[in-house]
């Protein structure tokens, strides 16, 4: 009877919870991933960056 329905309540509530708990921490590992990918990206292209102005100045002092 109405113990059951609490139960049941009790139940549901929890596993909203835990569904919840669930996507927020999809949510946060999506945003840390992008921003580690965000940051190696940024590494990369600092160190081509780098090597390019190298290459230049073996250039200029070639020449």
């Amino acid at each position: 009877g109405v113990a059951l329905v609490l139960a049941l309540a009790l139940i549901n509530a929890n596993a909203n919870t835990y569904a919840l708990a669930l996507i927020i921490n999809a949510t946060a590992n999506t945003y840390a991933l992008a921003l580690i990918i965000n940051a190696n990206a940024l590494i990369l292209a600092l160190i081509v960056n780098i090597n390019a102005l190298a290459l230049i100045a073996l250039v200029l002092i070639n020449a």
